[in-house]
């Protein structure tokens, strides 16, 4: 769609990535909760906390992608498709608020004190379908066992994933893996800096092969403990 209207394949393609991250950075985001699953076994971690976090990188993202999009499609005169109209604007806001307000029960109520997190999703999940069935009127009654259907079956791997992590967390935490690659690491180099390059250099490797939510429940049982003995905050290793 990009290509339709002007850009390069070579931009196009890098700007897809870039923003590729805002759902994991933005609340509320899956992988925070899957994160503070993984590190139960290590430390506690406050969702609440990984919420406040993820808003200012993700801010900063979404501005600096902005601001870029509008100096490339200015110095390589891209037409411009659409001019903005704030009614238009304002407008589709009141069509969505509806739909957004599902996300602050999420966010604000776990922020705030008001809930746990999975009560907030499920105050989240009622409202959800109190707006699509009688507002936006996307789907009918008749729809409803089969979206329950496929949420059942999404939760099924969830959960399977979740009963395997801890298990293996447990087998990780037994055999003393974390304290051996802790070891590895530190017989190499005791320079911050250099362990922390090289744990970003295997996520990364790692990252090219597995699916993060795997990858989160495999790595943080490992790789935590070495990152809070280097006097890091951990939930900066959510990030």
């Amino acid at each position: 769609m990009m290509e339709e209207q002007g850009y390069d394949r070579e931009f196009s393609t890098c700007l897809t990535m870039a923003s590729s991250v805002e759902g994991i950075l933005v609340p509320p985001s899956q992988n925070m909760v899957i994160y503070t699953l993984a590190a139960a076994g290590v430390t506690s971690v406050s969702i609440g906390q990984l919420f406040l976090a993820g808003y200012v990188p993700g801010a900063v993202l979404s501005l600096t992608l902005m601001v870029y999009s509008y100096y490339y499609s200015k110095k390589h005169d891209i037409p411009v498709t659409g001019r903005f109209d704030i009614v238009k604007c304002a407008r589709s806001f009141m069509r969505a608020i509806w739909g957004m307000l599902s996300v602050l029960f999420v966010v604000v109520g776990v922020i705030a004190g008001v809930f746990t997190t999975t009560e907030s999703a499920a105050c989240a999940v009622v409202w959800s379908l109190i707006v699509g069935l009688f507002i936006y009127k996307g789907f009918g009654l008749k729809d409803i066992p089969g979206i329950f259907h496929n949420v059942t079956m999404t939760l099924g791997k969830v959960l399977i994933l979740l009963g395997v992590s801890g298990a293996f967390t447990y087998l990780l935490t037994y055999l003393k893996v974390p304290e051996q690659v802790s070891g590895v690491l530190f017989s190499i180099t005791d320079n911050k800096i250099l362990i922390l390059i090289m744990l970003n250099v295997l996520m990364l490797l790692l990252g090219c092969l597995i699916e993060m939510a795997c990858l989160i429940l495999m790595l943080t049982p490992v790789i935590l403990p070495i990152w809070m003995s280097l006097g890091c905050p951990r939930s900066i290793w959510a990030s």
